[in-house]
């Protein structure tokens, strides 16, 4: 649960068009990560960050675009 919490909190930095080179790096990590799916739900939500737009983590189930900019750690230890 309180890797959701996290997740939750670092909406606002999505919302906000926050990208930090650290972002951008696990952007890229994710991106490359045969554990992402595509999610339709979240296609709607912009981002610079075009690797992880529209997909969620299968292993968390977090969308992307707001686990990478969260202080959670990826769960399969990427980054």
């Amino acid at each position: 649960m309180g890797q959701m919490f996290k997740v939750v909190k670092a909406w606002s930095s999505v919302f906000k068009g926050m990208k930090t080179e650290e972002h951008s790096r696990r952007a890229k990590v994710c991106g490359e990560c045969p554990n992402k799916s595509y999610s339709m739900f979240l296609d709607f939500i912009k981002d610079e960050l075009k690797e992880v737009e529209g997909y969620i983590c299968d292993e968390c189930k977090c969308p992307l675009i707001a686990k990478i900019r969260s202080t959670d750690k990826c769960p399969l230890g990427k980054w």
